[in-house]
């Protein structure tokens, strides 16, 4: 037998009966027996007066500014590491210098700085409440253009 504390329809705690917490109260609380062990409750759970259901799954907020951020830089390094470099930094470095590895570099270089700038773009839009945040990280990703190696 468990007992179930509830607080203005809310689960706050379950116990064992016969268990050390089972003669913990909760001030404000009122407390059911649940006799009937195929009964599925937990903290969180609503109850109203009568059966217990799970709370409603509420959506994942939209990533933050800062979120999308780290993800481009990571995405960034991973592009850059598909072709062996260490990084999005040693791999833009390259643009500077001639030789074999200067096409990659500055075609990275150009496909980063055009990312940025759309990415900075669509902050505005967001800001500026033109546009809706991406819903995930994926999504924010998914609007960049595709890097285009040189052959």
């Amino acid at each position: 037998m468990r007992k179930v504390f509830t607080q203005d329809g809310t689960v706050v705690a379950v116990s064992e009966v016969g268990s050390v917490d089972s003669d913990v109260t909760y001030p404000g609380a009122d407390h059911q027996f649940l006799t009937d062990d195929s009964v599925v409750v937990a903290v969180g759970y609503l109850f109203d007066g009568t059966a217990y259901t799970a709370p409603p799954v509420l959506p994942d907020p939209p990533p933050t500014v800062q979120q999308i951020e780290d993800a481009l830089t990571a995405y960034f390094d991973s592009v850059a590491q598909s072709k062996r470099y260490d990084n999005r930094v040693t791999c833009a470095l390259r643009a500077g210098y001639v030789g074999p590895f200067q096409a990659e570099g500055l075609a990275f270089a150009q496909w980063m700085d055009a990312c940025n700038a759309l990415g900075y773009q669509l902050l505005a839009e967001v800001q500026a409440t033109t546009r809706p945040m991406p819903d995930t990280l994926a999504d924010a990703l998914a609007l960049l253009p595709a890097m285009v190696w040189p052959e």
